[in-house]
């Protein structure tokens, strides 16, 4: 809707064109308020009201395949199938670059929505959401979920009774002191780390991300057991989702630097017209931005700085950020007085062709 009254400030003078942009913001207003509306009506359990989400959107489709469907839109199928096969992009290198660079960084971006939600409920999650909503909201229980709780639930008859008071005391204190003795500390660790990395799988599969049943279908890890000790089935499966939010970081990433390089490249090699400064120093941003947006990715040599920017709540702004610069610097076509002084003839010359205009 933003993008629409931006098309309106800017096409003001031209009076034939304003009725159609005004309808479709009315119509983007209306879906807004009724998207807004069922937001909140659905934060207290379920209700009947999410019907009225499907009917706004017309069709339930997944927020990929809508995202791909724009692609197509905007780039035809084509590209499309060929971003969708890395090895066909490796081979096939004298394809169009940009458009590839778009291809990936869109596909990127909307895993980034999916992950950044996932991430802020594993952020605010309780003991309490845990015990009471992890049945009830999640997804439906996949045997080897099943097997998984069950295994856990065996192992935990054999911690003595004595080791509890033990534990809760080192959950308050987080002292070593306080540990039971070894052998029952890892079997408790073994216990909690399976239940919550099953909760964890649960939690993809509500999203939509289903490594697990891509991996049975594949034929991987058949020798893992769903057991606990040694790691278990579930707890390979979560390995796997947070290293496939890594590799979707690196390359969402790098793909919009490469995006935004790419398309700023085509600009300075198609222009036209003699250069002044502030195009200059508006097409320098824009490479030290690409530049900068690619580069984040070094975080990826250190794991634990790689998590904590991935569990914090810029993975979404800093790209939404970069190409907000992008487009206000974009639709800044007049030179800044603050920097540069203003041509008059350039500026008398557009005023003159819009007061010209007899439409």
């Amino acid at each position: 809707m933003s993008e629409y009254i931006s098309i309106v400030w800017h096409v003001r003078k031209f009076k034939r064109v304003r009725p159609a942009l005004y309808a479709q913001i009315a119509v983007h207003s209306v879906a807004t308020s009724i998207y807004l509306g069922v937001s909140f009506l659905l934060q207290h359990g379920h209700n009947r009201v999410f019907i009225a989400w499907y009917i706004v959107c017309a069709a339930e489709t997944h927020l990929m395949s809508r995202m791909s469907l724009l692609t197509i839109i905007i780039l035809g199928d084509g590209i499309v199938v060929l971003a969708d096969k890395v090895k066909v992009v490796v081979q096939r290198s004298t394809n169009s670059i940009p458009h590839l660079a778009m291809v990936l960084f869109m596909q990127g971006f909307t895993q980034f929505v999916v992950w950044s939600e996932i991430v802020n409920v594993l952020n605010h999650i309780h003991t309490d959401w845990m015990t009471a909503a992890f049945s009830a909201g999640t997804s439906a229980a996949h045997p080897s979920l099943i097997e998984t709780v069950n295994a856990a639930l065996d192992n935990i008859t054999a911690v003595p009774d004595s080791s509890w008071p033990q534990m809760a005391r080192y959950f308050t204190t987080f002292a070593d002191v306080h540990l039971p003795a070894d052998n029952t500390t890892e079997l408790v660790f073994d216990i909690f780390s399976a239940l919550l990395a099953t909760m964890h799988n649960s939690l993809f599969a509500t999203f939509d991300v289903h490594l697990k049943q891509e991996s049975i279908e594949e034929g991987r890890y058949r020798d893992v057991t769903f057991g606990t000790l040694g790691g278990g089935f579930e707890t390979t499966i979560n390995m796997d989702a947070w290293d496939r939010l890594r590799l979707v970081f690196v390359y969402g990433y790098v793909a919009s630097g490469a995006c935004l390089a790419s398309m700023t490249l085509l600009t300075i090699v198609s222009r036209m017209t003699p250069w002044t400064p502030w195009p200059v120093v508006r097409a320098t941003v824009y490479l030290l931005l690409a530049l900068g947006l690619a580069l984040l990715t070094a975080v990826r040599v250190d794991e634990d700085a790689t998590d904590g920017f991935l569990f914090s709540p810029w993975l979404l702004p800093t790209i939404c950020l970069v190409w907000l610069v992008v487009l206000l610097l974009t639709h800044s076509h007049s030179v800044p007085p603050l920097f540069f002084k203003r041509r008059p003839i350039l500026a008398i010359r557009r005023r003159k062709e819009c007061d010209d205009a007899d439409f």
